[in-house]
């Protein structure tokens, strides 16, 4: 996937063309193939340009009036709305959980763990 994207995602996500998401068909990874790889870049674009990028996209509506925290479940389950806003395929939904329909949503909640240590190796 590095190759692919020039090992610059960020810029690849941000900047790619329809030639780039072409070049993607041939990535396979088990059952996620290249159109799969196309959609979520262009999801990933989406939710930078239209929704104030990932951390937006998981924290909206994380504190309620009163000072207490929503379930994260519910944050997972918006995040995967706002991936899917934009035209896909149905299948490439399979790669993105949903807690609400009675997934444990375990690589996404994983991911979040990593995006906030506090030790400097993750990504925020």
């Amino acid at each position: 996937m590095m190759d692919l994207m020039g090992n610059a995602p960020y810029d690849f996500v941000m900047s790619h063309t329809e030639y780039d998401l072409e070049r993607l068909t041939t990535f396979v990874h088990r059952t996620f193939n290249g159109q799969d790889f196309a959609s979520f870049i262009q999801g990933l674009q989406h939710i930078y340009k239209n929704h104030n990028g990932l951390e937006a996209a998981f924290s909206k509506n994380c504190n309620t009036n009163d000072g207490t925290t929503l379930n994260l479940q519910n944050n997972i389950s918006e995040f995967k709305k706002v991936f899917f806003e934009i035209p896909h395929q149905n299948r490439t939904q399979k790669h993105i959980s949903d807690p609400m329909n009675g997934s444990a949503a375990k690589r996404i909640n994983m991911m979040l763990r990593w995006f906030c240590r506090q030790d400097n190796k993750g990504l925020i």
